[in-house]
């Protein structure tokens, strides 16, 4: 099991064009999707609340999220999205890599607000509720990037930028200088990323808390707190967690018997499997298939 890709939690989906990294995307949880795991990307991301009520992790913090608030999400920043209880959740976000408002190289504009923020050392609020001063700033402009997502002309790079730059002007003035905490919380972090990734490739496999706490270079004990802390679940109920995540996405797609879903999504016990679905999605396996 040491084979496993430590980037495969890292998004690498290209959002945009190489020449132009930027996109805005819409989702309804459950109805397009049921959850978005713990992953990374390079991108900054900005989620608007539309309708509805969700759940979005970010690093440990994890928000309950209704209409008009605004969740914000810095690059290289571990994060979830899902519903909350059996609330719709209908949101839009929009993504976009640092390059394409400003140059890499020498640019004071990067040098100086958005590199520390990539880097980790500014740390900008990741929750605007509805309402409050960051939000009013910065939802007119993202606003206008989402309704017009689709329409597109000769000039809409400009705006699109111009949009970009004054969300990022009011972010970074509501950003704070990193504290030791949030610093070792960060590396923390990128150690956790190949625990992650070990999941992702082998959940259907056993995985031992030994195993995963080798692989970040704790001992078992210090690696379960710190996994609890920073993801506010157990391992092995992470673990799980993902499991039935797996199984959900393959109930949906297709007619396989529900035993076979099961087994190779890491479930050896069918009954225990069904238990555990019926908890986490309050519907046993079969009804959830016809749902889909």
């Amino acid at each position: 099991m040491d084979n496993y890709k430590t980037e495969s939690l890292h998004e690498t989906k290209q959002h945009g064009k190489t020449s132009f990294p930027y996109a805005v995307y819409w989702a309804i949880i459950p109805d397009f999707l049921d959850s978005f795991p713990l992953h990374w990307h390079d991108e900054m991301e900005i989620i608007y609340v539309k309708n509805g009520v969700g759940t979005v992790t970010v690093q440990s913090h994890e928000y309950v999220v209704k209409s008009g608030d605004i969740v914000i999400i810095p690059p290289q920043t571990v994060h979830s999205i899902s519903g909350y209880e059996n609330e719709s959740f209908d949101y839009n976000n929009v993504l976009f890599h640092f390059s394409m408002i400003t140059g890499l190289g020498g640019d004071i504009t990067y040098e100086k607000y958005l590199r520390p923020i990539y880097m980790h050392t500014l740390i900008p609020p990741y929750l605007a509720v509805s309402g409050s001063k960051l939000n009013e700033q910065i939802c007119g402009e993202l606003w206008e990037l989402i309704e017009n997502k689709d329409r597109r002309d000769e000039w809409d790079e400009l705006m699109i930028k111009s949009n970009l730059y004054r969300i990022m002007h009011y972010i970074c003035k509501s950003s704070e200088k990193a504290s030791e905490l949030e610093t070792s919380l960060h590396n923390n972090y990128d150690r956790l990323k190949n625990v992650l990734s070990l999941v992702q490739t082998n959940f259907a496999e056993q995985i031992s808390v030994e195993e995963a706490a080798k692989i970040c270079g704790y001992s078992p004990s210090y690696f379960m707190k710190i996994f609890r802390d920073l993801t506010g679940r157990s391992f092995n109920r992470y673990l799980v967690d993902y499991r039935l995540e797996q199984a959900a996405t393959r109930l949906s797609k297709g007619k396989e018997k529900i035993i076979v879903v099961s087994e190779e999504c890491g479930f050896n016990n069918l009954s225990y499997f069904t238990r555990a679905f019926e908890a986490k999605y309050s519907m046993s396996p079969s009804k959830y298939r016809r749902r889909g």
